[in-house]
């Protein structure tokens, strides 16, 4: 019963940080969208990019539909699916954006060690931060702090470096150091 109760904690806080890391994301990626959307609309240009409305998706005979030609318990779906995949997409870039820049560093420096000090720096699990996990998510069936303590420095290592991460993407971002380049697919329109 206690193990459960151990695993469910720990399940909690994998979810919780989870739910940080996607909250973080679509911070970034809401703010991004804003500032395009400021800037197209400061061009007096579309907001939405005409292609994706405009593509085929299908054909009847000679007649190609477009997204723009769907009505909407078509075009809202269809919206859904893609914005779902567009968040996706974004994890995934953002993800891309931070190994890449990290590679690059790496590259451009030639040593890896010196690369990774600087851009995460701090990045350690000290036996007192272990002993205070410890102590916050025991009960009577875990196992001594001893036994425990390789997988939860490894445990606490990997969130400091995921949100490390996150610190440095959401750096390279603001800076527009690197800028997510795809278009949020469009919204339906009324029919």
């Amino acid at each position: 019963m206690d193990q459960t109760k151990a695993i469910n904690r720990y399940r909690n806080l994998l979810v919780v940080c989870i739910l940080l890391i996607l909250a973080l994301g679509l911070a970034l990626y809401e703010s991004k969208i804003e500032q395009y959307q400021q800037h197209k609309s400061s061009d007096n240009t579309p907001v939405q990019p005409a292609a994706i409305m405009t593509e085929p998706l299908f054909r009847i005979g000679d007649t190609r539909y477009s997204f723009d030609m769907l009505t909407n318990d078509f075009q809202s779906p269809l919206y859904q699916i893609r914005k779902l995949s567009f968040e996706q997409q974004l994890l995934v870039l953002e993800q891309a954006i931070v190994e890449t820049y990290i590679a690059n560093q790496i590259a451009l420096e030639g040593n890896p060690t010196k690369v990774m000090a600087e851009l995460f720096p701090d990045l350690g699990v000290t036996d007192e931060e272990v002993a205070d996990y410890y102590q916050q998510n025991h009960n009577t069936q875990t196992p001594p702090l001893e036994t425990l303590k390789p997988q939860l420095s490894e445990y606490l290592l990997a969130l400091k470096r995921e949100a490390s991460k996150n610190e440095l993407l959401a750096r390279l971002l603001v800076s527009s150091e690197a800028q997510l380049l795809v278009e949020a697919p469009a919204q339906p329109t009324a029919k």
